[in-house]
């Protein structure tokens, strides 16, 4: 029978006084799985904040000003956080994202 990994959240009030429960050996393929879990990527070139009657006059044509400046390193996103930076490129009429930076986690 295979064996089961058990996180457990971490409580800050716990006794640290007695010796931690031994853990469940990681089997290899168990990491294995999760690339099959599917993620959303965002790439994120910049923000703008916008009244609502500023917003309601936007049409065909319209620009809309972004916080960030030309050659500034656009955001990968995933599931909604930043995961990394990098440089828009074009591949075969494609845009993509060179990564030049891991950001830490919680950034």
């Amino acid at each position: 029978m295979p064996q089961q990994l058990r996180i457990a959240p971490q409580d800050d009030n716990a006794d640290t006084s007695k010796p931690p429960l031994p853990s469940a050996p990681v089997r290899p393929d168990s990491f294995a799985r999760l690339g099959d879990i599917e993620v959303n990527a965002t790439v994120e070139l910049g923000r703008a904040e916008l009244r609502l009657r500023d917003l309601a006059r936007l049409g065909p044509g319209s620009i809309v000003r972004l916080d960030r400046l030309t050659g500034e390193p656009a955001d990968l996103m995933i599931n909604g956080r930043p995961f990394a930076r990098g440089e828009i490129v074009v591949i075969n009429d494609h845009l993509g994202l060179r990564l030049t930076e891991l950001l830490p986690t919680g950034a």
